[in-house]
């Protein structure tokens, strides 16, 4: 097969994505410029260190789990009805090619036509200041980051458990 991962998947998706997204938090929360440098800076001088970030920190890792935190924080706001999947068609019919792209504030605009409120808030916090993240979202999705894993919180409600179960059912 060309994926080497596919085995693997399929024999233990759930802690197969557990283990990888746990890992992706952990490097982001071991990197040292993740306090001092924001997601939209080191996205913007990205190219001057050769297209990864600025110093050890990536925009592709921070950008990854802030997608990870969106996703459960419309999941949990919309009682798992709408995702980050959901922004990102909505995005793709406003903005598809040939058009010329989208504004600054395109994404939060999406985001907060899904969520059904406004998320400016939390999504500044994210993507354009250097505190920590809010892993407290993730609790939405019965999940939580225990500082080196990724796993199920002990005791969720029933919503928090429909809403795991459907995210893992990914495509």
């Amino acid at each position: 097969t060309l994926f080497p991962y596919t085995t693997l998947f399929r024999s233990h998706p759930d802690s197969w994505l557990l283990d990888s997204l746990g890992s992706e938090i952990a490097d982001l929360q071991s990197d040292k410029n993740r306090l001092k440098v924001t997601l939209a800076e080191c996205s913007r001088r990205a190219w001057e260190n050769g297209g990864m970030g600025v110093g050890d920190l990536s925009y592709y890792n921070k950008g990854l789990v802030v997608g990870l935190l969106l996703d459960a924080l419309i999941r949990t706001r919309t009682n798992g009805k709408k995702s980050l999947d959901d922004v990102m068609r909505l995005m793709y019919s406003k903005y598809k090619l040939p058009g010329a792209g989208y504004e600054e504030d395109g994404i939060l605009k999406a985001l907060n036509q899904v969520a059904g409120q406004d998320l400016l808030e939390v999504y500044d916090k994210m993507v354009y200041s250097t505190d920590e993240l809010p892993y407290s979202l993730l609790a939405g999705l019965g999940l939580q980051f225990d500082g080196r894993t990724l796993k199920p919180l002990p005791a969720v409600t029933a919503e928090a458990q429909a809403r795991r179960s459907e995210w893992l059912k990914r495509p």
